[in-house]
């Protein structure tokens, strides 16, 4: 069954995923709107890669009540590919894989305590 793309809050559809620019959705209102640009492109959140296809260390986390992007402490290690869960206050990143060891997953994962941040 075919959908209509999402709406943002002015009743623009939401861009297609390839055009990278992220979206929110609000459970009260059941409404979507559309963050603002990212800052820079690191081909993925949190875990990326730069233009020389690098995996990176660095990320970004988008802060509501300020509307912004704000940087995060680096990770240990470079990721790209990897997947994250947020839960009981801490953003934790799995897996992932390095530079040096494409199609190789890392089985280590760590945590970001944001009370901390």
């Amino acid at each position: 069954m075919a959908q209509s793309p999402p709406q943002t809050n002015t009743g623009k559809a939401i861009p297609p995923a390839d055009s990278y620019r992220l979206t929110l959705f609000d459970p009260d209102s059941g409404s979507w709107s559309e963050l603002p640009p990212l800052p820079w492109m690191n081909r993925g959140l949190p875990c990326g890669y730069d233009d020389d296809k690098n995996a990176l260390r660095s990320s970004l986390a988008y802060d509501v009540a300020k509307d912004e992007w704000l940087p995060l402490p680096d990770m240990s290690m470079e990721r790209d590919e990897c997947k994250v869960v947020f839960q009981h206050e801490k953003f934790h990143v799995i897996g992932g894989n390095r530079t040096e060891t494409l199609a190789q997953f890392e089985r280590s994962v760590e945590a970001f305590d944001v009370a901390s941040w």
